[in-house]
């Protein structure tokens, strides 16, 4: 299935990495089965496209790095169960930045 990638890839998956948290958050299956396997293939797109373009370094491929991060952000759901909205969106920033720091190709 194709995924429409806009050309800020970076920003792009910052706000995918965002919702999938927000939505993980919200409560047990809030994220269904389906909507995983979307994530898990719009994360690789956006992830494959940045490394082709430069933007993202390509010593880790895209689907290791999907499912490292949604399967964090998974289990996150598990035992975090903030008390607002806003709260789960901080959190959800936070995970992105550090996704996207470990992804840039000036890191470690």
């Amino acid at each position: 299935m194709p995924y429409e990638i806009r050309d800020d890839v970076e920003e792009h998956l910052r706000e995918v990495a965002v919702d999938v948290v927000v939505r993980t958050l919200a409560g047990p299956g809030e994220v269904a089965e389906p909507d995983r396997r979307h994530y898990r293939a719009l994360f690789r797109a956006l992830i494959e496209r940045g490394q082709r373009a430069g933007v993202f370094a390509s010593r880790v491929s895209g689907d290791v790095v999907a499912d490292f991060y949604l399967g964090s952000v998974r289990s996150l759901g598990l035992w975090c169960r903030p008390a607002t909205e806003d709260v789960s969106v901080f959190i959800g920033h936070h995970y992105a930045s550090r996704l996207l720091e470990g992804l840039r190709t000036g890191a470690a």
